[in-house]
């Protein structure tokens, strides 16, 4: 997970793909490409890169694994 201060936000319009709203948590594949279908399915839908809470971003997390073919360990 990396954290980035708006100074520092690269640019580039698949660093924004619903808008440029903060906080928000993208998923990227192992060569570094944003993957737009990883939402946040619990959250509202106007700001599918939002989460607001632990569990939202764990579910998340844990769909990227399926998706992206990694492997799941018990931190998850």
């Amino acid at each position: 997970m990396v954290n980035v201060e708006d100074d520092e936000e690269p640019e580039g319009s698949q660093f924004q793909p619903d808008g440029g709203y903060i906080p928000r948590i993208l998923f990227l594949n192992s060569d570094g490409v944003v993957q737009p279908d990883l939402i946040n399915t619990l959250g509202n839908p106007q700001y599918k890169y939002f989460y607001s809470n632990a569990l939202m971003v764990t579910e998340a997390m844990k769909s990227a694994v399926k998706a992206l073919g990694g492997s799941r360990n018990d931190e998850l």
